[in-house]
């Protein structure tokens, strides 16, 4: 199992690279707000009726900036590997949809959707160069966590009537709205969707980063002042579980229970802490009444058409394992021995209601192959880090927390395809690439300079 320390409290420096970071944290915060606060600020680009984010537009401009012009942070050139092996299968399942005559709007959207939002992991991993770069990136993350949590479940309560057009809604359509009725007489049918547009991709976020803040309440000592933030920080974990019972999202309850088994696997004597938690939250929910709609939607289950997506993805997989193509959409029944037609996409929206789904349809087994090739090994990268008990340090288990977050997003995208929408995939990758940054400054490899370390004895779980 994982060992926290709390070096700060114990009075051990922790050195941190000379000079030049503001302007890079201030920089960093803009995206990360504009990515997890509000994700949905944009406009909306003329001819393809799409969001067009300004964190989007800013992402890229930081990338491209730091690729071309500065030099690339000591150890990361070689983590570009995994992702331009990605971004090559999705070249080549253009060119099949170009010969199959796809329509070119849809697979425009579609490389967008699958690439564009990856530079962020770089961005991370380049931007965060030591210890008061990762505290900033971390209590901007918690703030704007903590706006969207907020925002959502008074959205709950006031209706549309508090979006912001442009700010915290953009759309090309008003499809999303019908989640959000606003007449009072439907409250209960109400799914929330705070600054994200979508109730799913709000709780894609919320599974995803809700257990890093609890790995970072694990780090928190016991001084006057630490003791503020500590409530701070369990009201804002708090007011992020209350928000999922408000967009109520099968998907997203899915991934949060799932990161939180992570986390508790790595950190077991979190488990009562954790329980206590759950059980609060769950007592404030059934007193909102929030409850029973929640079993009610779990109850649906059994009539849902995703129950047949095993057998649609062997059958696509097995008759066209190269892919459809971008911009063309395999029709597949499930059955065995069902013929699988292959035709053009008359929308970006026609798709199976599953991301790796919609990833096997259009880009193929090696699509899909090199997508999880790409995660993993990331992940893999912090995960292991982050288990290192010869090396430890104060903020592994909030690295260990962001990647028990990405594995809960894993299942729930399983079930949703909401990593092709503003604040979906742009979260997963920043996720992971906090989880790299942290660990690579922490192990003493960034340009930084590393993070105090300390020896610990052996402690019983």
């Amino acid at each position: 199992m994982f060992y926290a320390t709390h070096t700060r409290d114990e009075g051990q420096a922790m050195p941190v690279s000379p000079g030049g970071g503001a302007a890079r944290r201030f920089s960093f915060a803009c995206l990360l707000i504009l990515s997890v606060a509000l994700p949905r600020a944009g406009i909306v680009v003329p001819g393809l009726k799409l969001p067009l984010p300004f964190g989007f537009a800013l992402l890229h401009v930081m990338f491209w900036f730091t690729l071309i012009v500065r030099p690339l942070p000591t150890g990361t050139a070689g983590m570009l590997k995994p992702a331009v092996y990605f971004a090559g299968a999705v070249l080549v399942a253009a060119i099949i949809g170009l010969l199959r005559v796809a329509s070119a709007r849809i697979m425009f959207v579609d490389a967008v959707t699958f690439l564009g939002q990856v530079p962020i992991f770089f961005t991370a991993v380049w931007f965060i160069k030591d210890r008061r770069d990762a505290a900033c990136a971390m209590k901007w993350l918690a703030v704007s966590l903590c706006f969207a949590s907020v925002y959502g479940i008074v959205q709950y309560y006031l209706g549309p009537s508090v979006l912001v057009p442009g700010l915290t809604y953009t759309a090309g359509t008003t499809y999303s709205l019908a989640n959000l009725p606003s007449d009072d007489e439907y409250l209960a049918l109400r799914k929330v969707l705070s600054s994200y547009g979508d109730p799913n991709v709000f709780a894609g976020a919320l599974a995803l980063f809700i257990p890093c803040l609890l790995g970072w309440l694990m780090t928190i000592g016991k001084s006057a002042g630490a003791r503020l933030r500590r409530w701070l920080l369990i009201a804002i974990i708090v007011s992020g579980c209350m928000a999922l019972f408000y967009c109520n999202s099968r998907a997203g309850f899915l991934g949060l229970m799932t990161g939180i088994a992570v986390l508790l696997y790595a950190y077991p004597r979190l488990s009562f802490r954790v329980l206590l938690l759950v059980i609060a939250v769950i007592w404030v929910a059934h007193e909102a009444g929030l409850t029973g709609r929640v079993v009610g939607r779990m109850a649906s289950v059994s009539y849902d058409e995703r129950r047949h997506y095993p057998g649609i993805g062997w059958q696509i997989a097995t008759s066209h394992p190269e892919g459809a193509g971008l911009g063309m959409h395999p029709l597949a029944t499930g059955a065995f021995g069902a013929p699988v037609t292959l035709t053009p996409a008359r929308s970006f929206w026609e798709t199976y209601n599953s991301f790796y789904l919609h990833l096997l349809a259009r880009t193929g087994v090696i699509g899909l192959l090199t997508f999880l090739y790409a995660v993993l090994s990331y992940a893999r990268r912090a995960w292991r880090s982050a288990g290192n008990r010869l090396r430890p340090h104060e903020w592994q288990p909030v690295t260990t927390g962001l990647i028990a977050g990405f594995l809960g997003v894993q299942v729930a995208l399983l079930t949703n395809p909401f990593y092709q929408l503003p604040g979906g995939g742009i979260n997963l990758w920043l996720g992971l690439g906090l989880a790299c940054a942290i660990e690579r400054v922490a192990s003493g490899t960034g340009d930084g300079m590393p993070y105090a370390m300390a020896e610990l004895p052996e402690q019983e779980p």
